[in-house]
């Protein structure tokens, strides 16, 4: 499974970034160490028109990582990444389930990606961004894309 690093960042330039609760947002001005995530392209070996993905912290020297997932229609992290698990992203949660797994639309004309929750619901940055994300959006707008620095 072939995986990046990256941080989304929102229509208004706010980057995904994780609070201090592990539950997402999209309010952070700078790009650091909380708004940067493993990708790990399920389906693929990088941006498609469309696939599948999986999304986790990356492994540090202190922490193997932990998965972001979808809980009611917020985001958080949870668990942790297996490390040293060759060509397989496993949680401690006994592996990939529809919570941790995220349909992608790639909009490679803007360099943009639309996330999609099993539930069918897109990954949204509330006003654009500056504020909470939310699962709740039936159709992308401008609010339901993200830049995706590699």
């Amino acid at each position: 499974m072939a995986t990046d690093i990256a941080a989304l960042c929102s229509q208004n330039l706010s980057y995904v970034t994780i609070e201090q609760n592990n539950v997402l947002s999209c309010a952070s001005n700078t790009h650091g160490v909380r708004e940067t995530f493993k990708i790990w392209w399920i389906e693929g070996g990088g941006p498609l028109p469309h696939g599948r993905l999986h999304l986790t912290t990356p492994e540090t020297s202190e922490s193997a990582g932990s998965v972001v997932k979808l809980s009611n229609e917020i985001l958080i992290l949870e668990g942790v990444v297996a490390s040293g698990l060759p060509g397989a992203s496993v949680s401690i949660f006994g592996g990939l389930n529809d919570l941790d797994v995220f349909n992608y639309v790639w909009w490679g004309d803007e360099s943009k990606i639309s996330l999609q929750a099993q539930n069918g619901f897109y990954v949204s940055a509330y006003n654009g961004g500056g504020a909470w994300i939310s699962v709740n959006k039936r159709e992308v707008g401008e609010w339901e894309k993200f830049a995706l620095y590699l």
